[in-house]
């Protein structure tokens, strides 16, 4: 059980993000939760970000300020870590803003649940709120969800860093990937794996700003297919745990991905899409053991057919799979209610 004494250490990664970071920065410090301190870390900023910490810094004793060389995302958060007081851990990206009640909901979670690991829903905006609504945390929508169902669709919410409170322990031997884009789904997995059930607060209770200059608004190039890189991870991660059957639905991620990634083939460099073409062609040969009839079949479209094609054969394979879907609804009901009479006579 947690104490309301615990201090949550609140990791906030800082780059050339100045016009933002005011507000990021008062929404932690606004939190109903008092127990926490505020870890900024720089990551060599070039803008007037490093002396804005400094300054905030110097008017609220709950902030510290950590100044390195430009690393990345990953290699910021991890130098938090490696600084950080608290037993628990929270990450915000210093363009967000979260939830007044945000860490308060989240511990009261764990309080509730025995989770290690709490989670919220998050809003995605182009602009932060002026208000939030009050929760009242006497009904607090809070579920306790274990592993076996989290992995049978990890969803983006499971994915992200930023709408969660972790103990501390559960990055004992965990760490981001340094160099690597989408760092999250690389280490989302083991993270969930390893907590075996998470505390899920049904409230949005954090903002993810979307600016158009951000990483995930910019042109692909082979960095940006990182992320294919953490879902075959992710389908290995399962099979050394001794568990096909969550390495097949796996799968089915990493063939979300590729298809994302597939609308957007034009905006690729020329390096990128041909490291994404060798891909696809090497994922088709991967795990044959695991995979199912659907996403053999997938694959080989993947690798012969045009995108457009591919997604018009998709199409027409799913709404087969929906119409005999409904037809053997009513069908099992009839089998049932036959069954039932058998039964009873």
């Amino acid at each position: 059980m947690l104490t309301e004494q615990q201090t949550i250490s609140v990791i906030v990664p800082v780059y050339n993000t100045a016009p933002y970071l005011e507000a990021c920065v008062k929404s932690i410090l606004c939190q109903t939760y008092p127990h926490l301190e505020l870890l900024l870390v720089d990551d060599g900023s070039t803008d007037e970000s490093p002396a804005l910490c400094e300054r905030l810094a110097a008017q609220d004793g709950r902030i510290r300020v950590l100044h390195k060389p430009n690393g990345g995302l990953s290699d910021a958060r991890n130098f938090g870590m490696d600084h950080a007081r608290g037993s628990l851990f929270a990450f915000a990206d210093s363009d967000d803003a979260l939830h007044p009640q945000m860490l308060d909901l989240l511990v009261r979670a764990m309080e509730q649940t025995g989770a290690s690991l709490a989670m919220g829903l998050f809003n995605e905006v182009t602009d932060l709120p002026e208000e939030h609504p009050v929760y009242d945390p006497r009904t607090l929508p809070v579920c306790r969800k274990g592993r076996e169902e989290i992995f049978r669709s990890i969803t983006v919410e499971y994915v992200v860093a930023w709408n969660k409170l972790y103990r501390r322990e559960l990055f004992e031997d965990i760490r981001y990937p340094v160099g690597r884009l989408h760092e999250d789904e690389f280490v989302a997995h083991r993270l969930l794996w390893k907590a075996e059930q998470v505390a899920r607060v049904d409230l949005p209770l954090y903002d993810y700003r979307q600016r158009p200059q951000s990483i995930m608004h910019t042109a692909i190039d082979p960095r940006r297919l990182d992320g294919l890189a953490a879902m075959r991870e992710r389908v290995e991660f399962c099979l050394e745990q001794g568990r096909p059957d969550l390495a097949c639905r796996s799968v089915d991620s990493l063939l979300g991905v590729t298809e994302s990634l597939l609308r957007r083939q034009d905006a690729m460099t020329p390096e990128a899409r041909d490291l994404f073409v060798r891909g696809i062609r090497e994922d088709a040969r991967r795990w044959p053991q695991i995979q199912n009839r659907t996403q053999k079949q997938q694959w080989q479209w993947l690798c012969t057919l045009p995108a457009a094609e591919y997604f018009a054969r998709k199409e027409r394979q799913e709404r087969r799979a929906r119409a005999m879907a409904a037809l053997k609804k009513p069908l099992k009901a009839l089998l049932g209610k036959t069954a039932g009479q058998e039964e009873s006579r």
